[in-house]
């Protein structure tokens, strides 16, 4: 996944739509791998650029999930991957929480 494309995703620069079929595969690949029994199941992000996390981010993204623009799959893939990824930057210490305590929960 690259890091340009989730910066364009948060930013509203690229439609959950256009996200979603682009990394598809990718994220079919991550939730069967979480099925198998004793195996693991990595993120990859690639490119050199930093995301910058804000909170109309998060509310754009929460609001992606709750209507149903991202499926939960990508949902999930997305939370973990920005909570993993050492080249995200989060806007406050409290924002970064925030995030974290998405990720944790199960989306329904």
């Amino acid at each position: 996944m690259k890091r340009l494309d989730i910066g364009n995703l948060l930013n509203g620069v690229l439609s959950p739509e256009a996200f979603s079929a682009v990394y598809a595969g990718e994220v079919l690949s991550h939730v069967t791998s979480l099925g198998k029994k004793g195996a693991s199941a990595s993120i990859v992000l690639v490119g050199d650029e930093y995301i910058f996390f804000s909170k109309s981010n998060l509310e754009r993204l929460v609001r992606y999930i709750r209507a149903g623009d991202l499926s939960k799959e990508v949902g999930e893939y997305l939370l973990d991957a920005l909570c993993l990824d050492s080249k995200v930057r989060f806007s406050g210490d409290d924002l970064r929480e925030a995030l974290f305590e998405l990720a944790d929960t199960e989306i329904e």
